[in-house]
């Protein structure tokens, strides 16, 4: 794999956030609350249905009230209590250089959704550009002091890596994990 792809065409954002979701519930997260991705192009009510039906498809069942306008993408809990708030960010018709602004202001938010020692947040994104940058902007050090999870979305294949706080960000994805 290319450490950088620049023709990797778009990944809707939706498509991430749907198999982050079922990744978290096969890990056994409950989702709590979704936040379906909106602005130019995107159409939010089929993409809400495009989710919802996905969900239902793999025996995650929603309730209406757990969407949300705003905040996190994904808000997910363990039975524990431990409480995970994911941003995610898809890919769409833009230049390379715009990647960077994308993946300050992914970071920007996730990061604003840390309350304290004990919250986690985390950033989904496909595979491409976006891993590079985030491999140099987000330190390891920085992942560990605010718990920052990495959920990688492979849209050829339709699986989700994740890398803990604690775990070393490769961006080179192990083939044999699914």
């Amino acid at each position: 794999m290319e450490r950088i792809q620049e023709n990797i065409g778009i990944v809707p954002e939706i498509d991430i956030l749907i198999e982050v979701g079922k990744f978290l519930a096969d890990e056994g997260w409950n989702i709590t609350f979704i936040s379906v991705p909106k602005g130019n192009g995107i159409n939010q009510e089929k993409d809400r249905q495009k989710l919802w039906e996905e969900f239902e498809r793999n025996g995650i069942y929603l309730k209406s009230q757990m969407f949300r306008d705003d905040g996190p993408d994904i808000v997910a809990k363990k039975e524990d209590g431990t409480i995970l708030k994911i941003e995610c960010k898809g890919i769409g018709d833009v230049k390379p250089s715009t990647w960077r602004n994308n993946v300050d202001r992914l970071v920007a938010s996730a990061v604003s959704y840390y309350e304290s020692p004990k919250s986690h947040i985390g950033l989904a994104i496909p595979i491409g550009p976006y891993m590079d940058l985030i491999s140099k902007r987000v330190p390891q050090a920085l992942r560990e002091a605010i718990n920052m999870w990495l959920f990688i979305y492979d849209y050829e294949n339709c699986a989700v890596y994740h890398h803990k706080p604690f775990e070393t960000f490769d961006w080179a994805v192990d083939e044999t994990r699914s």
